[in-house]
């Protein structure tokens, strides 16, 4: 594996040093043991807080966030089982603004090609992304709640797989035992 920089590897970066700070926020603390508890179960995942429509589209959403690579994506950490499970722990108004985003996906699709967003072509899925992405400095008025909620999607996105056991050992390389309890800063 080559040590060039690449996208997958800044992400990471951030991801870790932004999921521990992230780990004082309530609905996380409580989904990370419900999570585990979940896995262990083995059971098929059945959506807490989604439709299984909506399940598949968030599912989609983080696979283009995190695609697998030579590495494990979003999918196969099921970090769309993590969000579900997450957001049902929320209050409701974080609930609605999530079943809002994944309206909002859905409706923006049918007004570009005449089709939900899961009936799209992965080109045309991106495309729509691209639009709404943080990549731009603004965003027109019809596409602000569109981008608000793509952001925070690819913050949960980029959590739940960095504290995935698949994120932790297949994309960042560390040992499966490796556990972080409490993260102290830098000790300087």
């Amino acid at each position: 594996m080559s040590k060039r920089t690449t996208r997958r590897k800044v992400l990471a970066a951030g991801a870790g040093a932004f999921g521990y700070a992230t780990l004082q926020a309530e609905p996380i603390r409580a989904a990370i043991p419900a999570v585990a508890a979940y896995q262990a179960e083995g059971s098929t995942w059945t959506p807490r807080l989604l439709n299984p429509d909506q399940g598949e589209v968030l599912a989609t959403l983080c696979e283009h966030i995190l695609p697998r690579t030579d590495t494990p994506g979003a999918r196969d950490a099921a970090v769309h089982e993590f969000i579900d499970l997450e957001l049902s722990l929320a209050d409701g108004e974080e609930q609605l603004a999530a079943l809002g985003g994944l309206d909002w996906i859905d409706r923006r699709a049918a007004d570009l090609h005449g089709s939900p967003f899961l009936a799209l072509d992965s080109e045309r899925q991106v495309a729509l992304l691209r639009e709404i992405s943080d990549e731009h400095d603004e965003h027109p008025p019809e596409l602000v709640a569109g981008a608000a909620f793509f952001s925070d999607l690819k913050r949960r996105t980029l959590f739940a797989f960095y504290t995935s056991k698949v994120g932790r050992t297949e994309a960042l390389g560390l040992p499966e035992r490796v556990r972080v309890e409490r993260f102290r800063g830098c000790q300087d």
